[in-house]
């Protein structure tokens, strides 16, 4: 039996962000260290930004800032 699907807007998201996880320049980091709102998402990747280029405007250079912010919206359980 095969099953076809259209790919959903939010298909297209979540394979962008898979790209971006599993890319080796910051497989190392932890979820909150990398900036990920739906909605840059979903901008960056109809603007045709690639995985790389995401990595280097927006994860790289805010990688403290980011932790810190989630630190202060989730608090410090999620880093242990």
């Amino acid at each position: 039996m095969v099953s076809w699907q259209l790919a959903t807007e939010n298909d297209r998201d979540q394979l962008y962000i898979t790209m971006i996880f599993r890319n080796p320049q910051i497989r190392t980091f932890r979820w909150f260290e990398i900036n990920m709102p739906v909605v840059l998402i979903r901008e960056e990747r109809r603007k045709g930004t690639t995985a790389e280029q995401y990595i280097q405007k927006y994860v790289l250079d805010f990688r403290q800032r980011t932790k810190e912010g989630n630190v202060a919206k989730y608090g410090e359980k999620m880093i242990v």
